[in-house]
């Protein structure tokens, strides 16, 4: 067997996620430990089966003062931050549902 035949051997295989996405409804990752494992996009949920991303309808937004975070009071209650530039002391936060914002008064900048 000369280099370009053991190169093709090595790379050859199949992935999971290649078929139906793995069974994931959005992100399918594959690990050579664990196998198929399903991940979702920044702002989903993965329910209890594993496999199935939703948009949380129940949470809790707080703030630890440097940075917004949000918890799911749906499916695993992992705490999650949300990727927002620019928080230095948040002292108090609300969410605007119509508008899908989130307004928060910052100590440091004093600015909202």
């Amino acid at each position: 067997m000369n280099k370009r035949q053991a190169f093709v051997y090595r790379c050859t295989g199949t992935n999971p996620c290649a078929h139906y996405n793995g069974g994931c409804s959005h992100l399918c990752l594959y690990t050579a430990d664990q196998g198929v494992v399903c991940a979702c996009p920044m702002g989903l949920e993965l329910v209890s089966n594993g496999k199935t991303c939703i948009v949380p309808e129940a949470f809790l937004l707080f703030t630890s003062h440097h940075d917004i975070k949000r918890m799911s009071l749906e499916t695993n209650h992992r705490i999650r931050p949300i990727p927002i530039k620019g928080v230095k002391t948040a002292l108090a936060i609300d969410f605007h549902i119509a508008d899908d914002r989130i307004y928060w008064t910052d100590g440091d900048l004093k600015a909202r």
